[in-house]
């Protein structure tokens, strides 16, 4: 909180001759009533001049709410400050500027408002703002009271600390069969250890007596064996679009493509680890060998650091960004674009590396809908890509960042795997 401060605000000095008039014509007519007319604004005023307010910051209290609390890029967030009047007097005039972040777009409402609050009282300020990638600090309330007289002004701020994050859990990702041999959450057809039923064969010695079907040999008396369905890890390459195509925004407090598309990459990312998958990032064409695949809590730290700095950090310096792709993906691993599809090249490069044996599915931000004739052949221009891809045999994420991510590749999962 900054020390308040009192100022002068002189509203009334330039009418003191004016009141002074009345009187001095009362005194030298001898008349009561026009004395009286100059006489009560003029305690008004000496009251004002002699007395100083007392600081509202002093007797104020502040809370600020977020809804939703954690949103994706692009949402909309309403933002609720409820300002309490803790002290035995009313503040009768209170203006009050809540600090947004600078880099948050206020879309409806405002934060600036005038509230006048009795003792105990509550008055709230309502606004909206669009949501960027990363953290944000909101910053102390302004507010600014004048006295009942309205001669002194006094100014400061009410502490109330909040921070806005973008971020939203993803718990599954459009992955397929394409495994390494090593345990993790990919299902495949394999017999072996697992947690899913897959088969029973004739029982060896060396099985494991909980793997026997005691049911069965209860009724025929001739041991077997379970087989479960053996689930393996992934090794994934995390492609990000950061063309000059995805760096566009159909509005002017909307996140990019870009920016959108490097949001879902590090949710995935991140979840991707837990479930013990060796995962590598490409930013394409920046840095294409960004981050090779690798698993572990170092890998994660590394992440982290390289989705930080890639909103800031562009290497163009690769002569053949394509090239240098396709020798550095290992042959196992499966790719997940995650582009906006604002062009045709994200579409024809998923077809390169599918014409090199690799898997590839897509994660694919949409961006905020407009009324533009533009803006509309640009919408059907993208469906028409997101149905060639899909029709080439890569499943297409089609994420509306008003919904939750997770949600989104729920849906997904359920419908190609």
């Amino acid at each position: 909180m900054t020390d308040p401060t009192a100022e002068r605000t002189n509203r009334y000095r330039h009418l003191v001759g004016a009141i002074l008039v009345p009187v001095v014509l009362g005194v030298a007519l001898q008349s009561p009533v026009v004395y009286a007319t100059g006489a009560v604004p003029i305690v008004y005023v000496l009251y004002g001049e002699l007395t100083t307010p007392d600081p509202a910051t002093d007797r104020l209290s502040a809370e600020r709410t977020l809804d939703p609390e954690t949103p994706a890029p692009g949402e909309s967030v309403t933002v609720t400050l409820s300002v309490t009047n803790t002290g035995a007097d009313a503040v009768t005039d209170l203006r009050v500027v809540d600090g947004v972040p600078g880099e948050l777009g206020v879309t409806e409402g405002s934060p600036r408002k005038s509230l006048s609050l009795g003792a105990g009282e509550t008055g709230t300020v309502a606004y909206d703002v669009i949501a960027k990638r990363g953290t944000h600090d909101f910053g102390d309330l302004t507010v600014a009271s004048v006295g009942l007289s309205g001669e002194y002004d006094s100014r400061g701020t009410v502490p109330v600390e909040t921070t806005l994050r973008c971020e939203v859990p993803v718990e599954d990702v459009p992955l397929t069969s394409q495994t390494a041999r090593r345990a993790g959450q990919i299902p495949t057809d394999i017999a072996g250890e697992g947690i899913s039923f897959h088969s029973t064969r004739e029982y060896r010695t060396s099985d494991p007596a909980r793997r026997i079907d005691w049911r069965r040999y209860a009724r025929t008396n001739e041991l077997s064996t379970v087989e479960y369905q053996e689930e393996h890890a992934a090794t994934v390459v995390l492609l990000v679009d950061r063309s000059a195509a995805a760096d566009t925004r159909t509005e002017t407090d909307r996140p990019t493509g870009s920016e959108l598309s490097l949001y879902a990459a590090e949710r995935t990312f991140y979840e991707l680890l837990a479930g013990g998958n060796r995962v590598g990032v490409g930013l394409y064409p920046d840095r294409v060998r960004a981050l090779d695949p690798g698993v572990g809590a170092d890998h994660a730290a590394t992440g982290r650091e390289l989705f930080a700095d890639a909103e800031t950090v562009a290497d163009r310096s690769s002569v053949s960004p394509e090239r240098d792709l396709l020798a550095w993906v290992p042959a196992s691993a499966q790719v997940v674009l995650v582009s906006p599809l604002l062009d045709d090249e994200m579409v024809a490069l998923a077809k390169r590396l599918a014409a090199h044996r690799h898997d590839v599915s897509v994660v694919s931000p949409r961006l905020a809908a407009t009324t533009t004739v533009g803006k509309a052949v640009s919408t059907a221009e993208r469906a028409q890509r997101v149905r060639v891809l899909e029709e080439s045999g890569a499943p297409v994420v089609d994420w509306d960042p008003d919904e939750p991510l997770r949600l989104t590749l729920e849906s997904f999962v359920r419908r190609w795997l």
